[in-house]
């Protein structure tokens, strides 16, 4: 009931004066706004507050994302990652099974097994493609390797925030070492790397919050992938399992196959979560609500491979293909013939 007051409120506060809302909302937060999602947003009072799968959403009527700033927005939108092609999927193992602990174990922050998101990542293969490292091969060391060269990195991991200095808020990779440097990935570190993908997917928990400076909005990890070069990303605001996040994200990549933008794939994935939902428990917006689309919100194509051949390579492979056919018969038929 709480949640439904404030959310309505909210709505009237912000949204309501400014009257008849255009169906794409673009929203620049400041300050704590940052870690709201506007899609909770309640357009009207409801007679029942705790019927949510019938609540009223501003997501029923609108198509919503967000940016850092007005400067950072013009920056994503012109990304160019034209020419990268390649589409990566990221599942880290992560063990704490005694037998395999190291000395750098001890230190860790007690990241547990993901029990979906090799599931996840398998899921997501099956529809759009790509290349998928997982376990022990989805490293730091190979995610630096092939970002420069990525449209799409998808990562089903942990991450951790680091309320107190926001630099060491950090994304987690498979331990391959004894060195925790080779395993995490802290926000500093982007600042310095190139990474021009078209779309950036954070799977993971609250990779989209993290300290408010003043002038610079939260400093967040999603933040981070922007000042490098992504120019878009979908981000998490809290923690949630990742069974549900292994079907949130299933989703959302079937949608952006079928053509649409990637703010709308996101709003349809969590209508479609609500209309599934088994109870109102499961409807609630903590469920379904923390992931939200950060930057260019436009369609993006994630065809790979044969499809984005030009056509001169298209045309020189099959003159191959035909002219190796071609020998291959004659010396059959000389074969024969003699």
């Amino acid at each position: 009931q709480t949640y439904a007051l404030a959310a309505h409120a909210l709505h009237q506060q912000l949204l309501a004066p400014l009257g008849e809302l255009p169906k794409r909302l673009i929203f620049v937060p400041s300050g704590i706004l940052g870690y709201v999602p506007f899609e909770v947003l309640l357009t009207e009072a409801p007679e029942d507050p705790l019927q949510f799968k019938q609540l009223p959403y501003l997501l029923r009527q609108h198509q919503v994302s967000y940016n850092f700033s007005a400067a950072l927005w013009q920056e994503m939108k012109q990304n160019k990652a034209t020419k990268a092609r390649e589409l990566h999927l990221l599942a880290p193992s992560f063990s704490t099974t005694p037998q395999y602990a190291s000395a750098a174990d001890y230190r860790r922050d007690n990241l547990g097994p993901l029990q979906f998101n090799t599931e996840e990542v398998s899921g997501i293969q099956s529809i759009i493609g790509g290349t998928i490292w997982m376990g022990t091969a989805a490293t730091k060391a190979q995610f630096l390797a092939i970002a420069p060269q990525a449209r799409l990195l998808h990562f089903a991991t942990h991450a951790k925030l680091d309320d107190q200095d926001e630099d060491f808020s950090y994304l987690a990779f498979a331990s391959t070492t004894d060195s925790l440097a080779a395993e995490k990935l802290y926000i500093r570190e982007l600042y310095a790397q190139k990474i021009p993908a078209e779309l950036v997917v954070l799977s993971a928990c609250e990779t989209g919050v993290g300290t408010i400076q003043e002038g610079e909005g939260i400093i967040s990890l999603a933040r981070g992938f922007a000042y490098a070069g992504a120019g878009s990303i979908v981000t998490s605001l809290w923690a949630v399992d990742d069974q549900s996040t292994a079907r949130i994200m299933t989703n959302f990549y079937t949608y952006l196959n079928q053509g649409l933008s990637k703010d709308e794939a996101l709003r349809q994935t969590k209508l479609d979560y609500l209309d599934a939902a088994g109870d109102q428990l499961e409807a609630h917006p903590f469920k379904w609500a923390p992931f939200i689309i950060i930057g260019n919100a436009d369609v993006i194509d994630l065809s790979s491979g044969i499809q984005n051949l030009p056509l001169w390579a298209l045309l020189g492979g099959l003159l191959l293909l035909g002219g190796a056919g071609f020998l291959w018969f004659r010396k059959r038929s000389s074969a024969k013939g003699s």
